[in-house]
């Protein structure tokens, strides 16, 4: 036998690799299900129509593809028909935002302040968003740089 070596029981050897065989199918069953990011993602559609001799391209408006057929989705189809449409404006009115923000939301077809990055002249001047200079004047101290 050379130094530095033992004979272990070929139990210990076969608990080992056991062991090793586990952990490997676990970690490529856990990276087998998670899904693919290019799986996931958004479809963007431009809707362009033709009025007389004028072309023109429809708003952007948000909708979901749902699994199943129509028949399948009866109630829901149902229940979303009932429900009480309520516009953006109308929305962040009553949720007490300030008319930049609301101005700001329209111009830039958004239904969330998360749509777009806020640029530097929303933070001062003319255009400033008071909700945006807020955010920012709270962060700047936690963050350190603008």
């Amino acid at each position: 036998m050379k130094p530095g070596f033992e004979v272990r029981n070929s139990s210990s050897i076969i608990i080992g690799a056991l062991i090793l065989t586990v952990l490997l199918v676990g970690n490529l069953l856990s990276h087998a299900q998670t899904p693919d990011a290019r799986s996931l993602g958004v479809i963007r559609l431009k809707v362009k129509y033709k009025s007389g001799d004028v072309t023109k391209e429809l708003p952007r408006k948000r909708f979901f593809l749902i699994k199943g057929t129509l028949d399948d989705n009866r109630m829901l189809i149902d229940r979303i028909k009932q429900a009480e449409v309520i516009s953006r404006e109308c929305y962040y009115r009553s949720k007490g935002a300030s008319l930049p923000l609301i101005r700001w939301l329209n111009e830039n077809d958004c239904d969330s302040v998360y749509c777009r990055e806020i640029e530097a002249r929303y933070l001062t001047g003319s255009d400033t968003v008071p909700e945006f200079q807020t955010a920012y004047n709270l962060g700047l101290p936690a963050f350190k740089t603008p």
